[in-house]
């Protein structure tokens, strides 16, 4: 029986709702277009305020994984606050993904750029570039920031939405810019031949991970993390380079670009992924550490729990961690 990825073997049956979520989207796109930032900040703050006591539940998760970053229980306040801010960032993050279709040069000309020296010597090595990142400040603005300074074809591994049409108005919005949408559970082959022809590929690596997930530490804790980079890396010896987009105090956006890490090898196979993805993995955390204010903290990263803990411990899917796919993988880095 052939294997079929877990995102695609169920599929989520249409609802009735969903082309008026499109409608509204197309309708916020028209909006976000129009008004400037300024005033979508002050717009999307008192939404924010507004929504504040019907997030009880979003509250909790908040304070749950501040529980775990800070070593003890946090107070009411410093939740409701992150809540907030974190609330506010992502809406601001969702109304420049959709504004750049129109306003792209202008939008990404005002990205400053610290550490560019990091990412154009792993580029010049000439096996691509593995990015990792977070939903973290203004992540969707990164793809499309080294297109228009004209040093890769990124490359973008993302998860469907829910919502199929609103899922195909994403991937249109990305494709616009020149940023391609790739599946989680595409051939690892195709991949590796794209890091060959000197193409980008990113990663947000600080979601929970269902199927094929590693276990390192994140904020001292086990949590299930795509192994993809490190399987990519090892494959391809194609160096990683952790990349953030972030927003200052005066509002405006800077990038920062960190050294690239080449694979570590170690005595296995089984070691090397968790050692890697460690090493991925910490530094999403201190970019968290950094800017905290503009993680994802109301995601409940923690779900998937190791075996050890009586969890499912990220268990196999239909990915391309598979020996097949790792073995054709292999064939195609040896091709070049």
């Amino acid at each position: 029986m052939k294997n079929t990825p877990p995102e695609t073997s169920r599929r989520r049956a249409p609802h009735p709702l969903d082309n008026v979520t499109v409608v509204l989207l197309r309708l916020a796109i028209v909006f976000f277009w129009l008004m400037p930032m300024p005033f979508l900040r002050s717009f999307f703050d008192c939404l924010v305020h507004l929504s504040m006591p019907f997030l009880g539940r979003r509250r909790a998760v908040v304070r749950d994984n501040l529980a775990l970053a800070l070593g003890h229980t946090p107070s009411e306040r410093r939740v409701r606050w992150l809540t907030r801010r974190s609330l506010l960032n992502l809406a601001l993050t969702s109304a420049e993904l959709l504004r750049l279709p129109v306003l792209q040069r202008r939008m990404l000309r005002k990205i400053r750029v610290h550490g560019l020296e990091h990412f154009q010597a792993a580029a010049a090595k000439g096996r691509g570039v593995l990015v990792i990142t977070g939903h973290l400040g203004s992540f969707e603005l990164l793809a499309p920031l080294f297109l228009a300074r004209g040093y890769v074809t990124p490359q973008l591994v993302g998860r469907k939405l829910r919502n199929p049409a609103a899922n195909k108005l994403l991937v249109a919005v990305r494709a616009s810019t020149g940023v391609k949408t790739i599946h989680p559970f595409e051939s690892a082959r195709k991949i590796v031949r794209r890091l060959r022809a000197g193409e980008g590929i990113g990663f947000a690596i600080d979601q929970n991970q269902r199927y094929g997930a590693v276990f390192p530490h994140f904020f001292g804790k086990p949590a299930a993390t795509t192994a993809a980079p490190a399987v990519l890396s090892r494959i391809s010896r194609a160096p990683v380079v952790p990349i953030f987009v972030v927003r200052g105090r005066d509002g405006r956006l800077s990038c920062h670009v960190w050294p690239a890490m080449e694979f570590e090898r170690c005595a296995s196979r089984k070691e090397e992924l968790l050692h890697n993805t460690a090493r991925f993995t910490r530094a999403l955390e201190r970019a968290v550490r950094t800017w905290p204010e503009q993680w994802f903290w109301f995601h409940k990263r923690f779900r998937t729990r190791p075996r050890t803990e009586g969890g499912s411990g990220g268990r196999r899917g239909a990915d391309y961690f598979n020996s097949r796919n790792r073995r054709r993988a292999r064939i195609a880095a040896a091709k070049g």
